[in-house]
């Protein structure tokens, strides 16, 4: 019998995992205490209690725990997990929180009722669906499962109220799945989050696959926490999930402040007063440490630039603004910044790149510039730090420099580095350890680097011999 163990969320749900850090989920959750996809976070803020959602390919239940604690015992997550055995710890993991509201159903969803072959991967997250007639690779095991279409299981619900959200990841079976919902997603009128990325291969196939239906797709600008028109030009290595639904919900969640439906840089955004260095990060401790030769600067009239970036990233976290507003202003800092950079004015300008890199979804060019960023900190002197920036870690905002802004500028950029260029230290593995003991050593406290370093330390005990 396989051992299993309970691990807590930061939001104090209650999951029960396979005790093993071989494990994705119990590796992930043990080190972030949540989950590592952004998305996530999203659909906690997008759902409403009462709602009706649909979790397809639900596994160990990240999604689904999470989605029902936001709709509350008057709402419904159905959660389709075939693995019978990832299925039973959903259903304790549910039973646990006494989230009766999750109801577990066990079958797989594809393009038609019928029965399927699962292959069994080490880890679930990684277990396929293929139909009967296909040849089995090498695998832990092979287990025959029911299958129903989404089309048949809302004929067997009868009249049934609205769903709000899908959620779909099918390891390589999405399109599948929509062949096997014309009706429901006809009908209905939810916002669909999708997987995008299967191994290494980006489906595109999927938004064209919605857009046929009329569902337009977007990406989530993390940082916001806004959905914004996914463009295909913009497509980051990174990137797992997207979302998409009809123009009426679109037009709803724009009125909620939740998604832009379309913005533009034609005509550049004016700041107001409120929104500089000045009013906006004056009280942050390494504000506080710099801002007489800011304010030097700022008289001298030679940061403008720099101190744009900056208001304009203020818009973007101002939920006073629209969507659209708050989009366009945080594109267009990624944009001044990408050319401060390009013109080398300084390196402490790819701190604040990154940070709004990474807040807007382009993640790859985060860690271009956090990397950059690592390797010039050591050569930085006093004037590099006389122009308006942004902490590259959010976290670092509340942390006082303790006469080090070096040190605080390289603890800052690793951590930042660390979570952004990998999902997870279980994807790293052991090549980090030198890096984030470094980190730690600088003397600012890090329990996200911590928690980490400890993960590999258990997962890949150093040799006896190490220095």
């Amino acid at each position: 019998m396989t051992a299993t163990r309970i691990l807590t969320m930061d939001d104090a749900i209650k999951v029960v995992v396979i005790d093993s850090l071989e494990q994705i989920t119990t590796y992930v959750l043990e080190e972030q205490l949540d989950w590592f996809e952004d998305e996530l976070n999203a659909v906690r803020k997008i759902l409403k209690p009462g709602q009706t959602v649909l979790d397809i390919g639900a596994n160990l239940g990240m999604y689904a725990l999470s989605m029902a604690r936001v709709v509350g015992q008057e709402g419904r997550v159905i959660a389709f997990e075939p693995a019978s055995s990832t299925a039973a710890l959903l259903q304790q993991s549910a039973d646990l929180n006494g989230f009766s509201q999750i109801e577990v159903d066990a079958r797989g969803v594809g393009i038609r009722s019928g029965t399927a072959r699962l292959t069994l991967d080490l880890n679930p997250e990684l277990n396929r669906i293929e139909d009967m007639t296909s040849d089995p690779e090498a695998t832990d095991g092979i287990e025959t499962i029911i299958l129903t279409s989404l089309d048949d299981w809302a004929a067997e619900q009868g009249p049934c109220t609205g769903i709000s959200l899908i959620k779909i990841d099918a390891e390589g079976q999405e399109l599948n799945v929509i062949a096997g919902a014309q009706k429901l997603l006809h009908t209905h009128s939810p916002l669909i989050l999708y997987e995008i990325k299967h191994g290494d291969i980006v489906n595109t196939e999927l938004v064209d696959a919605f857009a046929d239906l009329g569902y337009a797709s977007y990406s989530l600008a993390p940082g916001p926490m806004l959905l914004m028109p996914w463009n295909p030009a913009l497509l980051d290595g990174f990137t797992l999930n997207i979302f998409c639904c009809k123009a009426d919900t679109a037009k709803q969640m724009e009125q909620e402040g939740l998604l832009a439906q379309h913005w533009s840089s034609q005509t550049p955004l004016q700041p107001a007063e409120h929104d500089k260095w000045t009013s906006r990060l004056v009280d942050l401790p390494y504000v506080m440490c710099l801002r007489q030769s800011w304010t030097v600067r700022n008289r001298e009239r030679g940061s403008e630039p720099a101190e744009r970036a900056l208001a304009l990233h203020a818009i973007s976290r101002d939920a006073r603004h629209p969507p659209s507003t708050r989009i366009q202003a945080l594109a267009e800092s990624v944009e001044l910044l990408k050319e401060l950079c390009s013109t080398y004015q300084g390196p402490i300008h790819l701190a604040s790149l990154a940070r709004c890199a990474r807040e807007i979804g382009q993640r790859e060019l985060a860690c271009e510039a956090l990397r950059s960023l690592i390797q010039a900190i050591p050569y930085m002197e006093n004037v590099d730090f006389e122009q308006p920036f942004l902490a590259p870690c959010k976290r670092f905002d509340t942390l006082p420099p303790n006469d080090s802004m070096q040190g605080w500028l390289m603890a800052a950029a690793i951590e930042a580095n660390e979570i952004a260029s990998n999902y997870s230290s279980f994807f790293a593995q052991s090549n980090q350890r030198d890096l984030l003991q470094y980190a730690l050593s600088l003397g600012f406290d890090s329990p996200p680097l911590q928690r980490r370093l400890g993960l590999i330390n258990r997962r890949f005990p150093p040799s006896a011999d190490a220095s």
